[in-house]
């Protein structure tokens, strides 16, 4: 219809007007991908900033810092003082991005060894259900050692990654296998851990 029918509002055929008015076009000065929406954030206490349900974390430094989300079309930006991370953009509904960097920043930033292994503990259920799951597994059987397991679980969340310590969870807890040993052995077979107290 664009080749043959005249436009009601101009009776100009729309291929022909579109003919006239191509030579006069000029390259658009940002490419699509780097068009970016700026949001007022705020990093909360947590270190992440929550953005349509989505929180992505920053470092330490920059807790209750006002900032500005850079919202791309597939990563996220988001810089607040000095301080700056860049993350792939999430889409599905409460999915979040943490980086190992902050992490590791965040459980330094805590004093003493109870409240590390606390703050270890909150990222690693931070992975959803299943870790919620098999970490209550883990405390219950074991009440005095749980705190163990916590920290090399949370060493392979920081090596390996959200994803492959959420699917080694889902295994264990579908196996009835549960600590940290366990998900060491099923993610990376070849690595040196010292053994487990069980």
């Amino acid at each position: 219809m664009n080749q043959q029918r005249p436009c009601r509002a101009t009776g100009v055929i729309p291929a022909v007007r579109w003919a006239e008015e191509k030579p006069r076009l000029r390259p658009l000065k940002v490419q699509p991908e780097e068009l970016a929406l700026r949001i007022p954030v705020y990093v909360g206490p947590t270190g992440t900033v929550l953005h349509d349900s989505h929180a992505y974390s920053m470092p330490p430094e920059a807790i209750s810092m006002p900032a500005t989300l850079y919202l791309y079309g597939q990563r996220v930006r988001i810089v607040a003082g000095r301080y700056e991370a860049v993350h792939p953009r999430k889409f599905v509904a409460h999915e979040g991005s943490s980086l190992a960097e902050h992490r590791a920043a965040l459980v330094a930033a805590v004093s003493g060894k109870r409240g590390q292994r606390y703050l270890k503990r909150q990222q690693l259920l931070e992975l959803g259900e299943p870790a919620i799951r098999y970490l209550t597994e883990i405390v219950h059987r074991r009440p005095r050692q749980w705190y163990e397991d916590v920290d090399r679980l949370h060493a392979i969340l920081q090596s390996h990654g959200p994803e492959v310590l959420r699917r080694a969870m889902e295994a264990g807890l579908q196996q009835q296998v549960f600590g940290a040993l366990y998900v060491e052995r099923s993610v990376a077979p070849r690595l040196n851990f010292p053994e487990a107290v069980q």
